[in-house]
């Protein structure tokens, strides 16, 4: 201790695991186990899995940190202002999505929206669903929303749509259509 004394450790158990065939045990340290795949390390019932899906319960925020994942994604809450996302996978948003930055190699459904003052961007390789967005940066292959894309710079590879959704101001661009139901205020 911080006296110069002796502390005596805390006696632990240690409980075997049960590796699966995402380890392979090391030729050198038979206490060492490499994984074959990326992901996370997930011990259940004392078994250890590496699995490709992470979830986040609750926000991304000075709690979390930034995102970085090789595989899916799934956040309960919203992603707040200044923190990112980025994975190699798919990735599902419950909440709504602040001036933040998406790279999704995937899909990206964001249940809510995505709005803030003009400093969120989104990079997904391919589909992008969304309820609205407000005064962000959206690049795809291919966005659906459901009610309105405002102040917005969108750029999709393929097409834009909103069966009820409309576009009111800003820019949008698609290779193959824009299909909505309104354009402009009136």
């Amino acid at each position: 201790n911080i006296k110069g004394e002796s502390i005596q450790p805390q006696v632990i158990t240690v409980n075997t695991v049960k590796p699966t065939a995402d380890l392979k045990p090391d030729e050198a340290d038979e206490n060492l186990y490499i994984a074959n795949k990326s992901g996370l390390v997930v011990i259940e019932e004392g078994i250890v899995k590496i699995t490709g899906r992470l979830v986040v319960n609750g926000d991304v925020n000075f709690s979390t940190g930034n995102i970085n994942f090789p595989g899916d994604v799934r956040v309960a809450g919203d992603v707040k202002s200044g923190f990112g996302v980025q994975a190699d996978g798919n990735v599902e948003i419950q909440g709504t999505v602040e001036d933040a930055e998406l790279v999704v190699g995937g899909n990206l459904t964001i249940k809510r929206g995505f709005t803030g003052t003009g400093h969120g961007i989104i990079k997904c390789c391919n589909l992008v669903q969304l309820g609205y967005a407000v005064n962000q940066t959206i690049e795809c292959k291919e966005l659906k929303f459901q009610k309105e894309i405002v102040n917005c710079v969108v750029k999709a590879e393929r097409e834009i749509s909103s069966e009820f959704g409309k576009i009111i101001s800003g820019e949008a661009q698609a290779g193959f259509a824009i299909t909505v139901n309104q354009i402009g205020h009136e």
